[in-house]
């Protein structure tokens, strides 16, 4: 897994005041990086199907790739290697992140 040091300047996640240690984020915490993940784009061309290879990354043309630095990660980490850390990091998964996601949205409805 390519996890380098995190907090990148100007990224709106870095105003959290998270800890120094991306494992001993609160499950508050990581809900809130996880939704500022879903304005990351994927490296797609303008077809929406064929992936733009990012130079040094091997195989970055067989799966979704992020096209910018996100939180810990750096441009061309695969996406599914984000959703498996999630997976493994926040109290009862990503199926758990995601239902605490939904119930929060519709309370606030």
């Amino acid at each position: 897994m390519r996890v380098d040091t995190p907090l990148y300047p100007n990224n709106k996640i870095a105003m959290l005041g998270l800890p120094d240690e991306p494992h001993r984020c609160t499950p508050e915490q990581l809900r809130r990086i996880w939704e500022y993940g879903r304005d990351i784009p994927l490296n797609y061309t303008e077809d929406g199907h064929t992936l733009v290879p990012i130079e040094g990354v091997e195989d970055s043309d067989v799966e979704e790739c992020i096209d910018q630095d996100y939180w810990i990660w750096l441009r061309g980490t695969f996406r599914m290697t984000i959703w498996e850390w999630f997976d493994d990091h926040y109290p009862g998964g990503l199926h758990q992140l995601q239902e605490d996601l939904m119930e929060r949205f519709g309370e606030e409805e």
